[in-house]
């Protein structure tokens, strides 16, 4: 909203950019889950029950129908 109040983009830009942004954000957020996952390292966690929980989030996200993409999940 900051950059939206302060006009540094348009309501068109954030409605254009924000689903390629959030991918982005999943994608980090699994990548994060998956190596701390396979390293059996539990930080942040009591167990790995967590971030499976957080990886599987971050799957879905990721693999949902994206708008714009005419159907075609988003990879």
């Amino acid at each position: 909203m900051a950059y939206l109040a302060q006009g540094a983009l348009t309501h068109a830009e954030a409605d254009c950019g924000l689903p390629t942004f959030l991918c982005f954000l999943w994608a980090g957020q699994a990548d994060y889950l998956a190596r701390h996952i396979a390293d059996h390292d539990l930080a942040g966690t009591a167990d790995h029950a967590a971030k499976q929980i957080g990886l599987e989030d971050a799957r879905r996200q990721l693999t949902r129908e994206q708008p714009g993409s005419d159907g075609v999940t988003a990879r």
